[in-house]
């Protein structure tokens, strides 16, 4: 009888740390998808900061010293309504 119990205790055990497993990688998961879509969104600013810096006559040079982007990567830099030549 105490062999039993010992078992069924064992699998609840386990059923139990199951269920904390899955509810720790889904909290992580909804962690990760706040995560990005805070970075996209600050991204998204600093990338029309930038396009409106170099429509005020910012050059490339500047804009990378303010930013500590390289001017390869300010000059990729559009805004979304701009068509990349």
């Amino acid at each position: 009888m105490s062999e039993s119990i010992e078992i069924v205790t064992r699998q609840n055990e386990e059923r139990e740390r199951q269920a904390l497993r899955r509810r720790k990688l889904a909290e992580a998961e909804r962690a990760l998808r706040r995560t990005r879509k805070l970075y996209e969104r600050t991204r998204e600013e600093r990338n029309h900061l930038i396009a409106q810096a170099l429509a005020d006559g910012w050059t490339h040079q500047q804009i990378a010293d303010a930013t500590g982007l390289s001017r390869g990567r300010v000059s990729q830099i559009r805004l979304p309504t701009e068509e990349r030549s």
